[in-house]
């Protein structure tokens, strides 16, 4: 009966989670996990699942370390028990990509994007023009725009409003001309 009860307290985390109490889904996920743990092993889909869900709870929260360690884990668990060719794993990458992206931590987030995009296609074969390595390519295009945004906003900020980024968004950092 624990597994019953870690998959009843694993459900029971989604109505929470809708409802925005994100504290009452993570001790149910919390609950779930250790039942998991115990009664299935670390490497039991079910358990992984869990980790996954706890890392979108911490995630939606805004609790980033929350998130990134569980995102961690289901990382090295999928390649522990799959290996480096497998799906999970590629999706693991997306998921921590994602996890920093959120986290403002853009360097890590490309890097997690690129090698999410590299398993999919170099390991696993997905093809380029497949609607997972095009979005994954899509969120990678918009974490390096949100990078230079990011870093304009603070070169902008620290210089007193010496420097600024072009309304395109795109184009690298400027100063403006009457600056010259």
């Amino acid at each position: 009966a624990p597994v019953a009860l870690a998959s009843t307290l694993y459900s029971l985390s989604s109505p929470y989670r809708q409802l925005g109490r994100h504290e009452a889904a993570l001790k149910a996920l919390h609950a779930s996990l250790a039942l998991r743990r115990e009664h299935l092993s670390m490497h039991h889909i079910d358990t992984v699942d869990t980790l996954q869900r706890m890392s979108n709870v911490f995630l939606e929260a805004s609790n980033y370390r929350g998130a990134r360690r569980c995102a961690w884990q289901v990382l090295v668990v999928r390649h522990a028990g799959f290996g480096p060719y497998h799906g999970g794993v590629a999706t693991a990458l997306a998921c921590l990509a994602t996890v920093f992206r959120v986290g403002k931590r853009f360097v890590r987030a490309r890097t997690y994007y690129e090698l999410a995009i590299e398993c999919y296609t170099d390991l696993i074969g997905l093809a380029w023009n497949s609607k997972i390595v095009q979005g994954l390519q899509q969120q990678l295009d918009e974490v390096k725009r949100e990078a230079i945004v990011s870093t304009a906003a603070q070169l902008h900020s620290s210089s007193g409003g010496k420097y600024w980024l072009s309304p395109s968004k795109s184009e690298p950092l400027v100063q403006p001309p009457w600056q010259y």
